[in-house]
């Protein structure tokens, strides 16, 4: 080798050895910036062209990067961020509700009033008693109207979080355009360098946590970000979301993929080329923050919603409705039952009960005061084994009787007998049809002289009945935020015990009224519609007022403690997977000064190559 090839091959070591310097410095100074991972540089001997080596060149900066690692950190990341959401949800909503058998708990201020109205069972003379009772009622209802405005405003946060991860997720994605510019300007011209990489790590790994994604990176070191149901987020440009949130909430808000029936935001995909999708109606968010608050919002708030208002109206109904008993006719050869609908409220239900060929059937006819609220899904009561059909009372009662005929059938025989009377008679000498009974479940209207039930609670401040109706937006929904105490009763607390006034006056000490009320809270048994959360369609949960609050304050802590639960495994997860990732890029400082040490070493024997050239030329050069 020449002098002139040896001091290049110096110069060339040199070189590498001040580039190995600045990366090494670079290491050292960064070892605590959170995302930084450690860099290194390569080297690749240069040759003339005969095949001799003239020296050493630096190739690349690269990272120290376990690959696999960060893509089971990105698997996990949406995963524990969407369970810890769901968390603290469940977790807010069982304070709402409150401990068992904290006195201030939902059931513990239900089982005061109840344990009022067992009282008032043994004195019923006792004034105190009716006015403590009937306070009991007043400060269980603003409990449940409390849960019920906390559960909406539940709601509420979670919308107006929708919209705040929506205009995150857009800056990431443009934060991720510049870097992956960086990124392939690195590739192509040794520009911006690994740093612009972590950079959009940072961003990637951000914006997994907000929405599930998979990423592919190609040679170039640009990248392309997808949903894991496959819609395109970014791809050299990024795609957009938008949202458009509805504000304030209330029970009555709820999601339709139909826009023009839905009362809550849902989140649109703008894509790469100008088209739009819905994606909640296409359910192509699966995990990750945004996930989490849309079912939050649109699932188990709703839930929660639906278990409180189901306790409001069973606590209304179970103390308001009295059954009215069909009177057994006969008109030969048929049988049947002639039933008074004069008392029957829109959303009051009648049902006959028969057996045809010997299988029992069951028709729970439902007045309706709106036609366009018809037909009516078998989901309008809780029964499980019935046919449900609506009827439309605004056209008369010769109407109601001719559409009992057709949803019946030529097997029966209906007719109007009169003062809102209807007779249903089987199909006689053909002793096919043999009906057993028809009865219909009544709301009272008034504090007396219809029987022993009681409208003790009403729907909001107008003192409306509740009587379940489904004309418009059922009458259900929200009522747990509207239920008060009778004004009515308020200003006369003896109706607790007087429930009839003529021909005769109910005795003060009268047991019958307060006993009967109590009785059906913690005694009588009914079906709960199903969308509780327990129970389900073909078998509703079926128990006493006093039971479904149990088993809903009860659904509530365990739904609680399940995610908690389900939160701190997936954080475990994520967090030995993020310490296996920052190990395998981390900076060792002593490391880094002990590899300093040789690249020193190596810079000085360079350098004094390069001298004994400079010395062995200048001899040349005085011979």
């Amino acid at each position: 080798m020449g002098l002139s090839a040896a001091l290049s091959s110096a110069l060339t070591g040199l070189q590498y050895n001040q580039k190995q310097t600045q990366v090494i410095s670079g290491n050292v100074a960064n070892a605590g910036t959170p995302g930084y991972t450690r860099k290194t540089i390569s080297s690749q001997e240069s040759l003339d062209g005969s095949g001799n080596v003239t020296g050493v060149r630096a190739t690349e900066i690269q990272r120290q990067l376990d690959l696999e690692v960060q893509r089971q950190v990105r698997e996990s990341l949406p995963g524990a961020s969407y369970a810890e959401l769901t968390a603290d949800v469940t977790a807010r909503l069982d304070t709402l509700f409150g401990a068992p058998g904290n006195p201030n708990s939902l059931d513990g201020l239900y089982n005061e009033f109840t344990n009022s109205l067992q009282g008032l069972s043994t004195s019923p003379e006792d004034y105190s008693l009716r006015t403590a009772t009937l306070t009991d009622a007043q400060v269980l209802t603003q409990k449940i109207n409390s849960v019920s405005d906390g559960i909406q405003d539940l709601r509420t946060e979670q919308e107006n979080g929708i919209a705040n991860t929506v205009n995150r997720i857009n800056e990431l994605l443009e934060q991720i355009q510049d870097l992956n510019q960086q990124a392939v300007a690195f590739a192509n011209t040794g520009g911006a360098g690994p740093g612009a990489l972590d950079d959009r790590d940072r961003a990637i790994d951000e914006l997994a946590t907000l929405i599930d994604i998979q990423v592919r990176e190609r040679p170039d070191q640009s990248i392309t970000i997808q949903t894991t149901t496959g819609y395109t987020l970014f791809d050299v440009s990024p795609a957009r979301l938008a949202f458009d949130g509805a504000g304030s909430l209330s029970a009555g808000s709820v999601y339709d993929p139909n826009p023009s029936l839905s009362g809550v935001g849902t989140v649109q995909l703008v894509t790469i080329s100008g088209s739009s999708v819905d994606l909640i109606a296409q359910g192509a968010i699966g995990s990750g923050l945004l996930a989490a608050q849309i079912d939050a919002r649109d699932t188990v708030l709703v839930e929660a919603q639906n278990q409180i208002d189901t306790f409001a109206e069973s606590l209304s109904l179970a103390l308001s409705n009295e059954t009215v008993a069909g009177t057994a006719v006969s008109v030969a050869p048929a049988d049947g039952f002639d039933l008074d609908l004069t008392r029957l409220q829109a959303g009051n239900a009648f049902t006959l009960e028969y057996t045809n060929s010997g299988t029992p059937a069951t028709v729970s006819f439902v007045r309706v005061d709106d036609p366009t609220t018809l037909p009516l899904d078998n989901s309008a009561t809780a029964n499980p084994n019935d046919t449900v059909v609506g009827l439309d009372f605004s056209a008369g009662f010769a109407s109601v009787v001719t559409q009992i005929q057709t949803a019946l059938g030529g097997s029966f025989t209906v007719s109007d007998q009169g003062g809102n009377v209807v007779r249903i008679l089987d199909d006689g000498a053909a002793a096919t049809i043999d009906i057993q009974s028809l009865d219909a479940s009544v709301t009272n209207t008034g504090l007396n002289d219809q029987g022993i039930g009681l409208p003790l609670f009403t729907d909001g401040a107008t003192n409306l009945i509740y009587t379940g109706e489904l004309d418009n937006q059922p009458q259900k929904t929200g009522f747990a935020g509207r239920i008060n105490v009778n004004q009515d009763l308020l200003n006369n607390p003896d109706a607790l015990v007087v429930y009839q006034t003529t021909p005769t006056v109910t005795p003060a000490g009268d047991t019958t009224r307060p006993a009967a009320l109590y009785e059906r809270l913690v005694s009588t048994e009914r079906d709960f519609s199903a969308g509780v959360g327990f129970g389900s369609v073909t078998r509703p949960y079926n128990g006493t007022v006093s039971g479904f609050l149990t088993q809903t304050v009860s659904y509530r802590a365990n739904e609680a403690q399940l995610a908690e639960q389900f939160s701190e495994g997936q954080t475990i997860v994520l967090n030995n997977l993020q310490e296996r990732l920052a190990e395998s890029s981390a900076v060792n400082i002593d490391q880094e000064l002990s590899i300093l040490i040789e690249v020193q070493t190596a810079y000085a024997a360079n350098a004094r190559v390069v001298q004994v050239i400079e010395e062995m030329l200048d001899a040349l050069l005085r011979t």
